[in-house]
């Protein structure tokens, strides 16, 4: 039942990213006969779910204390469903871009509470195979995402406007009636012990000192970070205007952003086959690497006067690169890395830190890259700095955490 839940929470959160693009965005300010302040407008449509998503992180901390957690689940859920019926509706570019905000807290709450749950009611090795199906479907949904825009490219926009939103009021519906099974089994199979001898346990005796506090929060802001700084975030809410810059022709960018996802879901299949052989550290420098690596050339292509075909040729080949890179590690490790890492009695106060920064780094970068359209090198040189600096404070703070129980790494905190 987790491994369904799981599913379908990725599936919402992959559509959500994806399902509302630049051109359907652009459509959106047509209909309701917005025409000026075109740019910050559609910089705000882009962001405002990643707004509403960073908001989530300091409400689900309020929350948590009030609230079960499988309660909390049913909350966003039932909410996630209102919202997406709302915005299904026309009637004014604000009222869009609040709706999309309430969809970004809901979904993102939810997003942010799973691998708190995974991590609670999972044994070390299935909440590996857990998270990384989470991964593999949220990069399903994203590809869902992009598959579903183009089917409103080939029907008319104003009578399928809807369906998007039908789509992800129908996985919520299908999570919330999953998710009433799932709370039924807790509250009947509490003896998680005699799954594993290493499953989590709380652990409400440990005090831990200022110094271990710090190092722990700096890891949660590290973590949340670095995530974002590769720039994927860029890639997947601009992957139609990327393509349409690039290739200047008529649905290039539909197009373009479609194989962007098929990529992407094919890359994070092909990591499946690392993640669960390698530990994680070595696969983190590796992926974070290769995102580096990815901008640096970007960087060239888009900074230097080359011949179109070897730059467009270059742009494309380098987006490849740096979705096998991110798949490989950077994308299901840190998730992982959030649910294992931090210890359990804490563990809701330091995944909402790492998720804070995660979604607030989402903003500014989804916000600002369209401003940077005109000298887009710039942008991907600030990405593979960030990320390299980050990559190396990372790898100083982190310990491995492949197969460790939560009491293994307790004691591996303890001696911070």
């Amino acid at each position: 039942q987790i491994i369904i839940l799981s599913v379908l929470i990725a599936l919402n959160y992959g559509i959500m990213l994806t399902n509302i693009p630049i051109e359907l965005i652009q459509f959106y300010l047509e209909q309701t006969q917005q025409t000026t302040y075109l740019d910050t407008i559609t910089a705000f449509f882009a962001s405002s779910a990643a707004i509403g998503a960073a908001v989530a992180q300091l409400s689900m901390y309020v929350i948590d204390k009030r609230m079960k957690l499988i309660n909390q689940f049913l909350m966003y859920i039932l909410l996630n469903i209102i919202f997406n019926a709302a915005i299904s509706i026309k009637i004014h570019f604000m009222y869009f871009i609040v709706f999309r905000f309430l969809i970004g807290w809901a979904t993102g709450s939810i997003f942010s509470l799973l691998p708190i749950l995974v991590s609670q009611q999972t044994i070390p090795s299935i909440r590996q195979q857990v998270m990384g199906l989470f991964s593999v479907f949220i990069n399903f949904g994203i590809l869902l995402g992009y598959v579903l825009t183009i089917l409103l490219y080939w029907i008319k926009l104003e009578t399928f406007w809807s369906f998007l939103f039908i789509v992800q009021i129908f996985i919520n519906l299908v999570t919330l009636i999953s998710l009433f099974m799932f709370k039924k089994s807790m509250t009947t199979d509490s003896k998680y012990d005699q799954l594993d001898s290493n499953l989590l346990q709380p652990i409400r005796s440990v005090k831990f000192t200022f110094k271990q506090k710090a190092k722990l929060t700096t890891i949660a802001v590290v973590l949340g970070t670095i995530q974002m700084t590769t720039g994927i975030n860029s890639v997947i809410a601009y992957a139609s205007l990327i393509f349409k810059n690039v290739f200047n022709t008529e649905n290039s960018g539909v197009y373009g952003a479609t194989i962007v996802g098929a990529v992407n879901f094919a890359a994070m299949l092909l990591s499946t086959l690392f993640i669960s052989r390698f530990n994680r550290k070595p696969l983190l420098v590796c992926g974070f690497c290769g995102c580096i690596a990815s901008n640096v050339l970007m960087a060239v292509a888009y900074g230097f006067e080359i011949n179109e075909n070897t730059k467009s040729s270059l742009i494309v080949s380098m987006i490849v690169v740096f979705l096998l890179s991110y798949q490989l590690a950077p994308g299901p490790i840190v998730l992982m890395l959030v649910g294992e890492l931090f210890p359990e009695e804490i563990r809701t106060k330091y995944v909402g830190i790492g998720f804070t920064f995660n979604w607030i780094w989402n903003i500014v970068i989804v916000f600002t890259f369209k401003y940077f359209e005109s000298i887009q090198w710039v942008i991907h040189i600030l990405y593979a700095g960030v990320t390299g600096v980050l990559l190396l404070l990372l790898v100083m703070q982190i310990p491995e955490t492949k197969g460790k129980s939560s009491k293994d790494l307790l004691e591996i905190i303890k001696k911070w």
